[in-house]
C-alpha cells in the first residue's frame, strides 16, 4: 500500500462489559469506533466509515433456559448524524 492509501484506512475496536447484578440478571455496556458490529455489515459502512457508538442493556435469565434481551444504541457520525437503536430478543437454550 502506498503512503496515501494507508492514510485512508479506518480501524474499528470495540469495548463491551458486563456485570451480574443479581443471579440471573446482567446489565452491560460498551463502547464501539468505527464499524460496532461486523456480523450485520451494509453498504453505507463499506469503504471509509467512521462513527462512535454507545450501548446499553439488560439480559435476564429465566429458568427454562430462556433469556430475554433488551439493548440501546446510540450511533454518532461525522456531520452530526445520529442513529438509535433498540434491539429487544429471546433467546432459547437446548
Amino acid at each position: 500500500l502506498t503512503a496515501e492509501e494507508r492514510a485512508g484506512l479506518e480501524a474499528s475496536a470495540a469495548l463491551r462489559v458486563s456485570y451480574q447484578v443479581w443471579p440471573r440478571l446482567w446489565v452491560n455496556g460498551g463502547y464501539a469506533r468505527g464499524i460496532e458490529n461486523f456480523e450485520t455489515v451494509t453498504l453505507d459502512r463499506i469503504g471509509e466509515f467512521r462513527a462512535d457508538t454507545g450501548s446499553a442493556g439488560v439480559r435476564l435469565d429465566l429458568p427454562s433456559l430462556t433469556s430475554a434481551y433488551a439493548v440501546y444504541d446510540q450511533q454518532r457520525r461525522p456531520g452530526g448524524a445520529m442513529m438509535h437503536r433498540v434491539t429487544l430478543s429471546l433467546v432459547q437454550r437446548f
